[in-house]
């Protein structure tokens, strides 16, 4: 069922694009350029700096999901231990208070990955600005209509095949973008 979908997504593309070129051909040569982001992201240098500070936050942060962990299994431990010397109404109250804990764990560990993702997206935004910067300068200079990311967010390949590799700007962008930091 996954592959019907990914094959009929990849031809619905594939047919937009033989659209978009058809129309546009019949009034004017289109030129299009494409680029593989993932290829540009491997390449920068401050993509070292950017693993290492997510990592350390990644650390961080599971060593706080870790420590709470811990305090709510001791929590239970506790419980279970004692259990038998409660009453039934401290049982009762008892259990209530670590279903509580148990529900702000599993709340903390949510909000835990939605901050790593954030920290990850404010991490990469000055990345990304200078990648679109890049393509927009490359593709004014070059006179292109469109430039095409090579591949998804998932790495499915969205141009399958160029006759002139000369239309790959990803090179460029690495290179503009390795300049530009360097110069800063």
């Amino acid at each position: 069922m996954k592959n019907n979908f990914t094959m009929t997504k990849k031809f619905l593309s594939a047919l937009a694009l033989l659209m978009l070129f058809v129309t546009v051909h019949s009034e004017a040569q289109v030129k299009i350029g494409f680029m593989d982001v993932q290829t540009v992201m491997a390449e920068l240098p401050e993509m070292e700096n950017i693993r290492a500070k997510l990592d350390d936050y990644v650390q961080q942060k599971q060593q706080q999901l870790e420590d709470r962990t811990a305090s709510f299994q001791e929590s239970v431990a506790d419980y279970q231990e004692n259990q038998a010397s409660m009453s039934a109404q401290e049982q009762q109250t008892r259990e209530e208070e670590l279903a509580t804990m148990e529900e702000e764990l599993r709340s903390f560990q949510q909000s835990i990955q939605t901050e790593i993702q954030q920290y990850r997206q404010k991490l990469l935004a000055p990345i990304y600005a200078d990648i679109d910067t890049a393509i927009a300068n490359i593709a004014e200079e070059r006179d292109l209509d469109f430039v095409l990311n090579k591949a998804t967010m998932r790495g499915e390949n969205i141009v399958q095949f160029s006759a002139q590799e000369s239309f790959n700007i990803t090179d460029e962008v690495i290179n503009r973008i390795s300049s530009n930091s360097n110069q800063n």
